[in-house]
């Protein structure tokens, strides 16, 4: 499997239309698989940027993974990831507890 095999067989996020979208793909060890990165900026604020980050694996007969999903949160000097395939069930729950705790949204 090529890289640009593969990145034509992984589907784009729903986000590939925001300027700053990158897809690189490259190859994944010696059976000829493919890891598809897609990443973009999804909000820029002076306070903080939210970014998004998938990763898809590409075995070498096509078989496309489930996207592992990440946001990338950057504020000030600090940067995190928060990474699962359940991301906007993640980001949910964490907005709930927000709430919860009584931070105004």
């Amino acid at each position: 499997m090529t890289p640009a095999a593969a990145a034509k067989l992984a589907p784009a996020p729903t986000w590939a239309d925001q300027p700053d979208y990158e897809r690189l793909a490259t190859p994944n060890g010696d059976r000829g698989d493919v890891l598809v990165f897609d990443r973009a900026v999804i909000i820029e604020d002076p306070f903080v940027t939210v970014g998004v980050e998938w990763q898809t694996d590409v075995a070498a007969d096509g078989t496309v993974g489930r996207p592992l999903e990440s946001l990338k949160v950057v504020t000030g000097d600090e940067t995190a990831f928060i990474e699962s395939a359940h991301l906007s069930h993640v980001v949910f729950v964490i907005c709930h507890a927000a709430i919860k705790a009584g931070v105004k949204l």
